[in-house]
């Protein structure tokens, strides 16, 4: 995590923290406890985040699916036939030989 994003994350516990003892649902070390096991927890939960964000974004399917719906393109064609199910990506997705559904 960047130093801004860590800084936002404590910041909105500060926050959270504040409400929670006001409202009367916690003291304030209570309140301290755990924001200091939140923010231990932020940066791995954080990479964690962003391995599962990497694998999901660079899926084959949601490759191809990004490149058939820039603009201007007409047809994208692939050469696993997996990849051109309509029920998976756009139809302008196809396998060389197979017509434009």
């Amino acid at each position: 995590m960047t130093p801004q994003q860590t800084a936002l994350v404590q910041q909105i516990l500060t926050i959270a923290g504040t409400m929670v003892t006001f409202l009367g649902w916690g003291t304030a070390a209570e309140v301290a406890t755990w924001t200091t096991v939140v923010m231990q927890a932020v940066g791995p939960v954080a990479a964690l985040g962003g391995l599962i964000w990497s694998v999901i974004a660079t899926r084959k399917v949601a490759i191809v699916s990004a490149v058939a719906t820039l603009p201007g393109v007409y047809k994208v064609e692939v050469t696993d036939p997996a990849l051109a199910r309509n029920d998976v990506t756009p139809a302008n997705v196809t396998v060389p030989g197979q017509p434009i559904k």
